[in-house]
């Protein structure tokens, strides 16, 4: 998310954005790809780029290194896109990570990345580490996809509408279909371009968020019965184990957006999802840990001191432990950080 209106505007990056125009505009050949686990901003973005550089007759491909959601498999150029650890049809100039803080969002494809010419940053996280050989970063955008439609008006490349409707997907998703606080001006002045170039609003919203399987509202309805709260009701959180999804027969990535359960209930400032991660039979548990916030409380900030990033209101990091383990240690650090915070405020 980028920050809401109330919030100082995050730092401009002029000098990153030159550079990393500058680097596709001399690249023969471009390689694209969102961050780890996918999602709709990380893999809108990737596809709408190379659907602009194609549309203007340029090599480039989309690199896919994990599963692509149930919900996000319509998005046009998928079908074509080079799942690792398939074979490119060329030797990228350029790789371009987009969306992901860190380059260990994009371990599968850092070899390929690494052998690059220009290993390109493109991200609006405020906690990105900058780790491209060039790097453009700026939270004000409240998606990745809307600094590709910069850079494809940078480079005078035509918006298809192909291009136009995996950048509308970057948005919407990333905004919470325009109702988080990242959603200004910015974001409906180019949604209204997007829908000039043929996206439609219906056909977006029936693919991505009504065309859930069974067992996904079943996840909901577990992780609702789950659901646990502070004493003043400002804290809430749950779970997904591994075990709720096998018996729901979804993939543990289809429950992503569980967090959104917590976040719904009244009162709730800060919400959080233990989420168990997949992992060999050898491996140790580990649980990613979503965070959201409604007020000004920084997520990212609580996230960054565990390893983790993200933006002020959206943010998250990974434990090495189950859910119920995870949610035991970390929900009392939580509950004291927002305590402390909500005294600081007041006391202002």
């Amino acid at each position: 998310m980028a920050p809401s209106h109330d919030e100082t505007p995050f730092p401009t990056d002029p000098r990153g954005r030159l550079a990393v125009a500058e680097a596709l505009r001399g690249a023969r050949t471009i390689a694209a790809a969102g961050h780890l686990p996918l999602d709709g901003d990380g893999i809108g973005s990737a596809l709408g780029l190379v659907h602009a550089l194609r549309a203007a007759g340029r090599e480039a491909v989309c690199v896919i290194g994990g599963p692509v959601p149930r919900n996000l498999t319509f998005l046009p150029g998928i079908a074509d896109a080079v799942r690792l650890p398939g074979a490119l049809p060329f030797v990228p100039d350029a790789f371009v990570a987009l969306d992901g803080g860190d380059e260990d969002r994009f371990v599968p494809m850092l070899p390929l990345a690494r052998s690059a010419r220009h290993f390109l940053d493109v991200d609006h996280h405020v906690t990105n580490k900058r780790f491209g050989t060039a790097s453009w970063v700026d939270a004000n955008h409240a998606a990745t996809g809307l600094m590709v439609l910069g850079l494809i008006d940078d480079l005078g490349l035509p918006l298809t509408p192909d291009a136009a409707l995996c950048i509308y997907v970057a948005l919407v998703t990333d905004t919470g279909r325009f109702s988080y606080s990242n959603t200004d001006p910015a974001s409906h002045e180019a949604a209204a371009r997007l829908l000039r170039h043929g996206v439609r609003p219906d056909e977006v919203l029936r693919h991505v968020y009504r065309s859930l399987p069974r067992g996904r509202l079943d996840i909901a309805a577990e992780v609702t019965r789950r659901l646990a709260t502070s004493p003043d009701g400002t804290l809430a959180w749950s779970e997904v184990t591994l075990a709720m999804c096998a018996e729901a027969g979804v993939a543990p990535l289809d429950a992503h957006d569980a967090i959104e359960v917590p976040l719904a209930l009244g009162g709730v400032e800060v919400a959080a999802l233990f989420r168990e991660q997949e992992r060999g039979t050898a491996e140790p548990a580990a649980t990613h840990v979503s965070l959201r916030s409604t007020t000004t409380f920084d997520v990212a900030a609580f996230a960054v001191a565990r390893g983790g990033g993200g933006h002020r209101r959206a943010a998250g990091f990974t434990a090495q432990e189950s859910p119920a383990a995870a949610a035991a240690r970390i929900v009392p650090d939580l509950q004291a950080a927002v305590v402390h915070h909500r005294a600081t405020e007041v006391g202002r």
